[in-house]
């Protein structure tokens, strides 16, 4: 596999990637720094075996405009119009959007790294759900990633349960499901919350039961109106199995001291490169053991402009952190150099 460049390796992960995390196409978290190196070691309970693990292909849904306007539906949109638009970012990439447009609120499609803007194929489709009087807002930083809510300039109360969240949101659950909304070859796992906000999470999970990087997000008022939704619209398919390292293996990536291990990143976003270059420092090093490992599986880009999910290990440290490394076993991929 040839990786595109930026993809991170090895490097510190959400504060609760096992439960939830932002979704797909979010944008890096700048590196910080520890205050001292960190010299990372397998504990007695990571595994030492490796069988091979599945990559899986991810692809756009057949017709994209169709499966827009679908969500639009089952989330409650009487649409009044619908278009379609192609854009350029900072990086020269071309992004299509299907805009799928009602009363009080609107759908969006967004298919990134298109390179003839054809949203008939190519990578899968983040969609999301906002009403147009209560604009969703990325909190302080552009980093968050979190979304937090406002109406009529103040922000939303969130003080909804967890089963108020979870009763709220299932019948827009069991409508995209009826409709075919959920990326094909993937089931939906237990919901998971975020603390203080009233945002549900479904984590999209491989058709082995491997939970992944992605989900399908919602977030409510106090009174159970919805504010805000996004999820992904693909087709994941098998593609082969390659040889990956095991637990205690996987550690020996976040060993050496560098700025991805120090760095927090979004999954399923643009990655920060993991430096061939080892940062150097004077203080004394600490070692920290990694007690526990869980395989998920993150979305990646290839230099070919095709989009995969490969396994990668989270692992639980003895200091509290939480870190990431690719599970594969090293031989079988490359980094594109950085542009």
């Amino acid at each position: 596999l040839a990786l595109a460049h930026g993809t991170s390796v090895a490097g510190a992960a959400q504060s609760s990637a096992l439960t939830a995390g932002p979704t797909i196409y979010e944008s890096t978290k700048a590196p910080t720094s520890h205050s001292s190196a960190l010299n990372f070691v397998a504990g007695a309970g990571l595994t030492t075996g490796a069988p091979s693990k599945a990559v899986y292909s991810a692809v756009s849904v057949a017709d994209p405009s169709a499966s827009v306007l679908g969500v639009a539906s089952a989330l409650g949109i009487s649409i009044t119009s619908q278009s379609k638009s192609c854009s350029y970012n900072s990086a020269g990439t071309n992004g299509a959007s299907i805009n799928a447009v009602g009363k009080n609120a609107e759908v969006v499609g967004t298919s990134f790294l298109d390179t003839k803007c054809q949203t008939t194929s190519g990578t899968p489709i983040t969609w999301t759900y906002s009403l147009k009087s209560s604009p969703c807002l990325k909190s302080a930083t552009p980093t968050a990633t979190e979304n937090i809510c406002q109406v009529g300039g103040k922000f939303v109360e969130h003080d909804a349960s967890h089963l108020q969240l979870t009763t709220w949101s299932a019948p827009l659950v069991k409508s995209l499901i009826g409709r075919h909304l959920i990326p094909s070859g993937m089931t939906l796992g237990a919901p998971t919350f975020s603390s203080d906000v009233n945002i549900i999470y479904y984590p999209l999970r491989t058709s082995s039961g491997v939970v992944t990087n992605l989900d399908e997000e919602f977030q409510f008022t106090d009174h159970g109106s919805l504010l805000f939704a996004t999820g992904l619209l693909a087709t994941i398919s098998l593609d082969k199995k390659y040889p990956v390292l095991s637990e205690a293996g996987g550690a020996s990536l976040l060993t050496t001291p560098t700025a991805s291990t120090s760095g927090a990143v979004n999954p399923g976003g643009p990655m920060i490169p993991a430096p061939t270059t080892p940062v150097t420092s004077k203080k004394t090093a600490v070692t920290v053991t990694l007690q526990s490992a869980t395989l998920t599986y993150e979305l990646v880009g290839l230099t070919n402009g095709e989009d995969v999910l490969v396994p990668q290990y989270v692992y639980r440290a003895s200091n509290g952190t939480t870190l990431q490394a690719l599970a594969l076993n090293p031989s079988y991929y490359h980094l594109a150099p950085v542009k």
